[in-house]
């Protein structure tokens, strides 16, 4: 039996195939492991040839031409039919998989026993999930792991799981048919694997911004969507808190999270006010106090003015959310030993009102003061470095010293080490803060302020190539003195050959004037917000 069979719907991609096939072509599986089913959905391009001459150069790609059913659900189900694999994986035709992702899911997939295996993803302009890729999970379920943060379809599936549970995907132009197929196959399993030691699966968002899920909206259709994914909950599950959290990401991620801040803000009036009335409909249906509740403190008020119908009590909580944000400084960078060391301040701050109380504040109206003040206390910081060109992520977790809703920072940045203990692969990797508290998040990337660049533009370290990995470079963008790790030298080949780069030797960081500068920085921050009030 084959291992893996990849199911690739296909209509009209042109060139945006091309990424998606050579990474198709080059994986460390063997290709009699694995096939490739393309699944031509009535394309009019000159794909259907293209696809044809594939067939005909490899053994392992087959392709299936129908007549356009306006929609992926039907051509993977037509995959899943002519399937011959063990596992199933789906694959859309604009993206692409990560060399070595097949054979490591599917491994992994067989030591779990799993009917279900979500690989670590990657966007290139679209937001995927990061929590639930944290760590690997061996064995996990909707109620141990934020499996709901991921209901796109591109995942490995036990093939005889999906046809005894006959779980298949909607056909037809609808939307949300991911999820109601995933969340089907979420709750009639309790073998799903999380794995998260590779970069398995990267979504792309079109230059043309043609995809699918970013074309015009139909409001009404896409919640009556909806309402049929959260009935496929209610059919497995019993009423009470359970359900309640499970209801929780639909009113968050699909409605709390288009009705605030900015992005609500932004939207004409007609727009927001369709938006609205179709949300309104669904979630005054489905959703009561106890799914309200499992919301952050911040999305809790959107929620119930979206309940019982309150456009105009949206609008304030969406312009107040929209008045927060992250203030970040990098105070010192540079090479100790084998890492980047890096340290530095990010501060939440309200625009409209410095340093909002509770009291005045209706996003946390529902919060005392000591509730507010707990919900400060646990504030967030990670910091991640993003390839840039793919979107690649992995999260670095600094040490923190807490001043309110400034927290003060120390990280190590080893290359040899951040991916999954292993080597940063070659590209250029930006550096990223990501705060949040109560609910409210923010990622912004992290700059050094100019009067405090140092002598040299660039510092350099070998201890890549020392531990098997590539040379790496540590530099300022031009353009907002942004701090990035060239890893292989791509930009910076003039460094070739030449010894160690540093910054001049009164701006080389030790541990004691990281510290030393740090406390400065934090006390100044700390007396603004003392003088404020």
């Amino acid at each position: 039996m084959t291992s893996v069979s990849v199911v690739v719907p296909v209509f009209n991609p042109g060139q945006f195939i091309r990424p998606c096939v050579d990474s198709l072509t080059s994986q460390t599986m063997s290709t009699d492991d694995y096939e490739v089913i393309f699944v031509d959905d009535g394309s009019t391009d000159e794909t259907p040839a293209y696809l044809d001459s594939l067939a005909q150069q490899h053994h392992y790609i087959r392709v299936i031409h129908q007549e356009n059913s306006g929609w992926p659900g039907k051509p993977r189900n037509v995959g899943i039919q002519a399937a011959r694999g063990e596992y199933v994986f789906f694959c859309d035709n604009d993206d692409w998989l990560g060399l070595e992702a097949l054979q490591r899911m599917y491994d992994y997939a067989k030591q779990n026993d799993a009917d279900v295996l979500i690989g670590k993803m990657a966007g290139i302009n679209r937001a995927v999930p990061q929590n639930l890729f944290r760590k690997s999970r061996p064995s996990t379920t909707v109620s141990s792991a934020p499996l709901m943060d991921s209901l796109t379809p591109h995942k490995m599936f036990r093939r005889a799981f999906l046809n005894d549970r006959s779980i298949r995907f909607p056909e037809g132009r609808r939307r949300l048919e991911d999820h109601f197929f995933v969340v089907s196959a979420y709750l009639q399993t309790t073998k799903i694997s999380v794995y998260s030691d590779y970069t398995c699966y990267y979504h792309i968002r079109r230059s043309d911004s043609s995809n699918a899920a970013f074309t015009a909206m139909d409001w009404p259709a896409y919640f009556a969507n909806l309402a049929e994914v959260l009935d496929v909950v209610g059919r497995f599950t019993t009423p009470g808190e359970s359900r309640d959290a499970l209801y929780r990401r639909w009113l968050q991620n699909e409605m709390v999270s288009r009705l605030i801040g900015r992005r609500f803000t932004k939207l004409d009036d007609a727009e927001a006010e369709r938006l609205f009335l179709a949300a309104h409909d669904v979630a005054s249906a489905y959703f009561g106090e106890g799914v309200v509740l499992k919301l952050s403190a911040a999305s809790r008020g959107v929620a119930r003015a979206l309940i019982r119908g309150d456009l105009g009590a949206v609008r304030r909580l969406a312009a107040e959310e929209a008045q927060w944000q992250l203030d970040e400084t990098l105070m010192q960078v540079g090479w100790v030993g084998a890492s980047l060391q890096v340290s530095g301040v990010v501060a939440f701050r309200h625009t409209g009102s410095p340093h909002l109380e509770p009291a005045a504040s209706e996003l946390f109206a529902g919060l005392t003061e000591d509730e507010y003040a707990a919900g400060v206390s646990k504030a967030t910081l990670t910091l991640d470095l993003t390839e840039r060109r793919t979107g690649q992520r992995w999260a670095i977790t600094p040490t923190l010293d807490r001043f309110g809703l400034v927290l003060a920072f120390i990280a190590d940045l080893d290359p040899s080490r951040l991916a999954a203990g292993g080597v940063l692969p070659d590209g250029i990797w930006d550096l990223y803060a990501e705060s949040s508290f109560l609910g409210l998040r923010r990622r912004r990337r992290l700059t050094l302020k100019k009067e405090r660049l140092p002598a040299g533009p660039l510092v350099r370290s070998e201890a890549g190539a020392a531990s098997g990995g590539s040379p790496v470079a540590a530099y300022l963008t031009k353009d907002n003195y942004g701090l990035s790790l060239d890893v292989g030298l791509t930009y910076h080949q003039d460094l070739v050959g030449k010894g160690p780069l540093i910054a001049a030797t009164d701006r080389t960081p030790t541990a004691t004037k990281l510290a030393r500068v740090r406390d400065k920085v934090v006390r100044r921050a700390v007396r603004s917000v003392r003088q404020s009030r």
